[in-house]
């Protein structure tokens, strides 16, 4: 096993679990031996009112969020110095206008127009898609999770654009696409994402449903239910496919020295990634174990901070290993003429001796496989060489075997539909149109014309 993801496995992991059952252990014992004070206090959001003593439960008159109830000693202390501190310094104030909010925004615009704009020479397309989801949850709990946002109305709360149950898979096919030099997303491949969409239609219908509705589904005035599971999700399926992209790397590092610069940025990546997550796991951890799920500003502060950290931090490796994660796509002007005619001799080779055509169920992945390339490439060399699609290319092998084997005598005992099936046609209906395009005759035809000459 590599040396960096040995390190990954058995000390960070275990470090993350081990960091979520101390802090649950301490809010234990805080609930078991620390009493309530009797009085009812804001939770530490950063708002005017959060030193503000209450006799009785209700509700902050500044930001309107459900007061909690002091404990005594060092958490009351604890809970009074961080308050006090975020409502008399304004650093917390600069640092949300001037770095929390521009990272933000740029993530979402660098992958958007990553994706949409320069698709000649782009960052990796998933990577890409990752710092959006990033940006899109940090974007979110700004517009409903700080002190500046708790008078808009709830249904900002629902806004169907936090995808963090798509972290895990796009981090695993982001390692993939680096790893596998044949990699194609296939149709199973489309089910890591069904968590990811069943969050997307929640969020849907819960920002068209009534008032009413929307209201139900909070844990307070401030959470909804799915924001706390969606968030622990999101923590599970990052370290879940972190583990089995690391699996990946241990497999390549040993027999494959090519691929040395894409395992040292994806070993580099995962330890970033397990970073921000040991910041997000104690901030989650203290927020439901102390505040109740009720805090904002305070115990998600240095989660913000770590993001920007880990986003500017993905930003420069991008431009330090350009040759590794800003991909770019085919482009036939750019192929030097020799390499077209490699590519020709090579394929007409194979073609002709092994005969691939003549599986029915030969697709572009296949073809790309059996010759070590990735089927966007093959299909682009295909075009530049011979001006045809891949389907066109096969076909016109598929033919040429049935003239042959029309006009072989000792293919004499199989009909038509036999010979097409075993030149690689599946379809009757596909095959006779096709012919008769070619040819200007039915296969028929040209038997009967063929017979006649001999």
């Amino acid at each position: 096993m590599h040396d960096s993801s040995k390190i990954i496995l058995k000390w960070i992991l275990p470090l993350l679990v081990l960091s979520m059952v101390a802090i649950s252990g301490a809010g234990y014992y805080v609930d078991q031996n620390i009493e309530g004070t009797g009085v009812y206090f804001c939770p530490p959001c950063g708002c005017s009112g959060d030193h503000i003593e209450h006799e009785n439960e209700g509700f902050c008159e500044y930001c309107n969020m459900p007061l909690i109830e002091e404990k005594e000693t060092a958490l009351l202390e604890l809970e009074n110095y961080l308050a006090e501190q975020f409502r008399g310094s304004s650093t917390h104030a600069s640092l949300y206008s001037r770095v929390v909010y521009p990272t933000l925004f740029g993530g979402v615009f660098l992958g958007v127009i990553s994706i949409f704009f320069f698709r000649k020479k782009s960052i990796e397309f998933f990577l890409a898609l990752y710092i959006i989801v990033w940006s899109l949850f940090g974007l979110k709990f700004q517009m409903f999770g700080t002190s500046y946002s708790l008078h808009f109305d709830i249904k900002t709360a629902f806004i169907p654009i936090s995808f963090l149950l798509l972290l895990g898979p796009l981090l695993y096919f982001h390692s993939r696409n680096l790893l596998e030099d044949n990699f194609s997303f296939s149709k199973t491949d489309w089910l890591h994402f069904i968590p990811g969409l069943a969050t997307f239609l929640y969020y849907m219908i819960m920002y068209f449903s009534s008032p009413e509705a929307r209201t139900g589904h909070l844990h307070t005035d401030f959470d909804p239910y799915w924001v706390i599971l969606e968030q622990f999700g999101g923590v599970a399926s990052l370290v879940v496919y972190m583990s089995v992209s690391i699996q990946q790397i241990n497999k390549l590092n040993g027999s494959q020295e090519r691929k040395k610069n894409e395992t040292q940025w994806l070993t580099r990546f995962y330890f970033g990634t397990y970073a921000i997550l040991l910041v997000w796991v104690t901030n989650l951890t203290i927020n439901a174990v102390f505040f109740e799920m009720k805090s904002s500003t305070i115990t998600y502060f240095s989660l913000w901070v770590t993001l920007c950290i880990y986003m500017y931090w993905i930003g420069v490796e991008v431009f330090r290993n350009e040759k590794v994660l800003i991909l770019k796509n085919f482009n036939s002007k750019r192929v030097d003429s020799s390499e077209l005619q490699q590519f020709k001799e090579k394929i007409r080779e194979i073609m002709e001796d092994e005969k691939p055509y003549t599986d029915p169920n030969l697709t572009l992945r296949k073809l790309a496989e059996h010759l070590g390339m990735k089927p966007k490439q093959l299909s682009g060399l295909i075009n530049a060489s011979f001006q045809k699609n891949f389907y066109s290319y096969v076909n016109e092998y598929r033919l040429e075997e049935v003239k042959q084997l029309l006009i072989d005598k000792d293919m004499g005992h199989l009909t038509i539909v036999a010979i097409a099936e075993k030149a690689g046609f599946n379809s009757k209906s596909t095959f006779n149109s096709y012919f008769k395009k070619e040819t200007g005759m039915t296969p028929k035809e040209f038997k009967l014309q063929s017979d006649s000459k001999g």
